[in-house]
């Protein structure tokens, strides 16, 4: 019995780990898996060596496994560089919601009829770009 564990990305949600852990144990040899959302890591028990070309192949293209051996450090400062530059687009969403909101209360004037505004907006946005990728919604939200 061999045990290896490698770093995996794209896992956003508890459906994301039951999805990673069923597709692989759905592999010939592996006895057990163990995924973590917090780690974003896979503990792979295997009766006999699986090459990782085989695992990642048995997983969703939403997924990718990283061997622990390489180097990880880019892919994790990658994913804490944030710059105002890339949230421009989520503030001028929030932005253009919150005026047509105003707009929609400039008479009224009352806080429970922004917020009711602004949630109703932010629902058909929202939906919007539900439309825009509808194959891979599911899988992220579901």
């Amino acid at each position: 019995m061999q045990t290896a564990e490698f770093k995996i990305t794209g896992m956003t949600c508890d459906g994301c780990v039951e999805t990673v852990g069923r597709h692989l144990r759905n592999l010939k040899d592996v006895s057990k898996v163990d995924v973590s959302l917090a780690d974003e890591s896979v503990k792979i028990e295997m009766i006999e060596p699986i090459h990782t070309n085989v695992l990642q192949q048995a997983l969703p293209d939403d997924y990718t496994l990283i061997d622990q051996t390489k180097n990880i450090d880019p892919v994790t400062k990658e994913k804490n560089n944030t710059t105002p530059k890339q949230l421009f687009p989520l503030f001028l969403v929030f932005f253009y919601i919150a005026i047509i909101s105003f707009v929609l209360n400039r008479n009224a004037g009352t806080v429970s009829g922004f917020m009711l505004d602004f949630m109703g907006v932010f629902y058909i946005v929202f939906s919007f770009f539900k439309f825009l990728d509808y194959k891979n919604f599911p899988g992220v939200f579901g």
